[in-house]
């Protein structure tokens, strides 16, 4: 689906990066997962994709969310009305 889209070769997975992938909780959800996998077609140009197309969080196996995926919060201050 996401090859035809960005024009790339058929994706395939090398066993180290389907390891990663198949062993790492998810915090989010399916679409955090999608997510990637996309972003992991665009970035393996040749269709292979591999451990340096996925995002640092799988590869080392660390739970936290990426840094650019954290909620940024509140960047302004509300004052309370009375």
């Amino acid at each position: 689906m996401y090859s035809a889209r960005y024009g790339r070769p058929e994706a395939r997975f090398d066993d180290a990066a389907l390891r990663a992938l198949r062993t790492h909780a998810w915090p989010g959800n399916v679409r955090e997962l999608e997510h990637w996998v996309e972003s992991a077609v665009v970035l393996a140009k040749g269709g292979k994709i591999a451990m340096e197309h996925l995002p640092r969080g799988v590869r080392t196996g660390d739970e936290a969310r990426p840094r650019a995926m954290r909620h940024p919060g509140p960047k302004t201050r509300y004052r309370r009305f009375r």
